[in-house]
């Protein structure tokens, strides 16, 4: 018998969005590249750019990824509440390389949702200067950055957080 793999239903939070992504993802892309082209609006002294050796590059080709980007529809006061539902739903926080892939790939993807701003966050952690922080993607209109934000601080309704499914086991 053949293997099949199992699929993974997602379940919006309760007056949330999901939306799904297909983007190339270079894991080996050097970290300025990667901001350079997802937030070509980024100044050269924004504390993103300082934070590269914690995501440091992977030996990977470049593969199309499915990113499921998940909207709470409402404030949060913490992203683990953003973690928590993910891990109910057997995904795991995207890195900011794929993050950035969206931002460079889905320059318009809040016109394509009908938003008019977006902010996208890797839910996956760094530190700097003694604190937690998440690195997003900023689109609004024309105008695209990379940020840090710190990590407990509450996110509004336009956040987006990025995931990608757990590696599941292959059925029997």
């Amino acid at each position: 018998m053949a293997d099949t793999q199992t699929v993974i239903e997602i379940t919006p939070p309760k007056g949330g969005r999901v939306h799904v992504v297909r983007v190339p993802v270079n894991p080996a892309r050097d970290w300025q590249e990667a901001i350079n082209a997802a937030g070509p609006d980024t100044p050269q002294n924004y504390n993103v750019r300082k934070v590269g050796d914690q995501y440091p590059p992977q030996l990977a080709e470049v593969a199309e990824e499915e990113i499921i980007l998940v909207n709470f529809g409402r404030y949060i006061d913490d992203i683990q509440v953003a973690v928590d539902w993910g891990k109910e739903q057997k995904l795991r926080p995207e890195d900011p390389r794929g993050t950035f892939a969206v931002g460079e790939h889905k320059p318009r993807l809040h016109r394509e949702l009908g938003l008019s701003v977006m902010a996208i966050v890797s839910p996956q952690e760094c530190s700097f200067e003694g604190r937690r922080f998440v690195c997003r993607v900023w689109l609004f209109g024309a105008l695209r950055y990379c940020y840090l934000r710190w990590y407990g601080l509450g996110f509004l309704d336009y956040f987006w957080f990025a995931f990608v499914r757990e590696d599941e086991p292959l059925a029997d």
